[in-house]
């Protein structure tokens, strides 16, 4: 049974307490009304399904309706009944309500090129970069093109902050800046080979780019347009993730199989000894203190490749998922309970749970399709995935899994 569930039954046998045993009507309104509030907090965050609050409002207003016909029932066989009689509903509505719809292929989205990072902004814009040209297309939340950006040789890491969209153009070994209100685009040199990933200091103006084959973060100052500083990293830094405060940023290598953290004040690693898994290439945030190293196919041993779970705070690994076939991108879903990974050995992609790191539920591509990049829509129900060799979107709707 679902946790949740077993908070509900213990809440609503509180409020019976209420209204049953003390013959306190304003108690049980009061504690009525707090469960309700919870539960339209926990349905709006975690995706839980409606019917469960329907079915308690429901509970709910029986009992009083049965207390308020007339005199408030004081004895305790009485309420020990109302709290076996709920037990036993919810349990059988529970059952009865059954499994969670699995995600499913809802559509596509035909591109005129090969697609490889694929991106959501905050403002439901669904923006794809070309794998093996230039092409930036901007789509808006009713999946329609908007417009199209010319940036460097293969942008293989897109994001969109502060009206900018910011590209690393791995070929070109530049980052690509769109200005979405000036409709201006520069590209500006990293001085490194190989840019693989970038983040962005919106308080500060500074872009950080990973320089894959320089093995350096480059630091970018928007305002003049250059490249102000550099911090040097282990080999091959594949992925960056930068702490909400600006004050951190976490580097995946993927050489030496290891993630650093560096101090953005002081431009220098502060910390280097977290082994992940073979060849890290993305990181995702799980919540405030843990990230998602995701450890990719093309090098694993024994067709495997991996998930590690990096604490933030105590900065160690603390979890191991292994992922039969080899992850290659992946998502976090909206209620932070489900990692979603593509599978390009397999043509699939798997949902995990994070809490329990078993594979909830794989979604089979046509053979050949290369699954790879994926984002979530803004309100998590959708996830489009970067299909490389069909030259499109795949649209799958997540259903139960938000």
């Amino acid at each position: 049974m679902h946790a949740f569930i077993v908070i509900l039954t213990a809440a609503a046998a509180i409020s019976a307490y209420f209204l049953f045993y003390k013959a306190d009507k304003k108690g049980f309104l009061i504690m009525s009304a707090l469960m309700l509030k919870a539960g339209i907090i926990y349905l709006i965050l975690a995706g839980m399904q409606v019917q469960y609050i329907v079915f308690l409002a429901g509970v709910l207003y029986c009992f009083y309706f049965i207390a308020s016909a007339g005199d408030i029932m004081k004895i305790k066989k009485e309420y020990y009944l109302a709290v076996f009689v709920l037990l036993i509903s919810l349990v059988f509505f529970n059952g009865c309500a059954g499994k969670p719809e699995m995600p499913a292929v809802a559509g596509e989205i035909k591109l005129d090129f090969t697609p490889g990072e694929v991106y959501v902004s905050q403002d439901d814009e669904l923006i794809v970069g070309s794998l093996t040209g230039s092409t930036i297309i901007v789509f808006g939340s009713d999946l329609k093109e908007k417009y199209k950006i010319q940036a460097g040789g293969y942008p293989c890491d897109i994001i969109k902050q502060d009206k900018k969209i910011i590209s690393a153009d791995r070929l070109s070994g530049t980052v690509t800046v769109y200005d979405t209100v000036s409709k201006e685009t520069y590209s500006i040199s990293t001085g490194g080979q190989f840019p693989a990933a970038v983040v962005y200091d919106a308080k500060k103006g500074l872009i950080y780019s990973a320089n894959m084959g320089s093995s350096s973060i480059s630091v970018i100052d928007t305002a003049q347009k250059k490249v102000t500083g550099k911090i040097q990293s282990g080999r091959w830094p594949s992925s960056l993730f930068l702490s909400p405060d600006g004050k951190y940023l976490y580097i995946t290598c993927k050489y030496t199989n290891t993630i650093e953290v560096a101090e953005t004040e002081k431009r220098q690693i502060v910390f280097t000894r977290a082994q992940t898994g073979t060849s890290p290439v993305a990181l995702l945030q799980l919540n405030k203190k843990e990230l998602a190293v995701v450890n990719e196919w093309e090098y694993s041993y024994n067709g495997k490749g991996s998930v590690t779970v990096f604490d933030m705070v105590q900065y160690r690994i603390t979890e191991s998922i292994i992922v039969p076939g080899g992850p290659s991108a992946g998502a976090v879903s909206r209620s932070r309970r489900h990692i979603f990974l593509s599978v390009p050995l397999k043509d699939e992609v798997v949902s995990v749970n994070v809490k329990t790191g078993r594979t909830e539920h794989t979604i089979k591509f046509e053979s050949g399709a290369l699954p790879g990049n994926m984002a979530f829509s803004k309100d998590g129900r959708k996830l489009f995935v970067a299909s490389r060799k069909a030259d499109k979107i795949t649209v799958i709707q997540v259903n139960g899994l938000i």
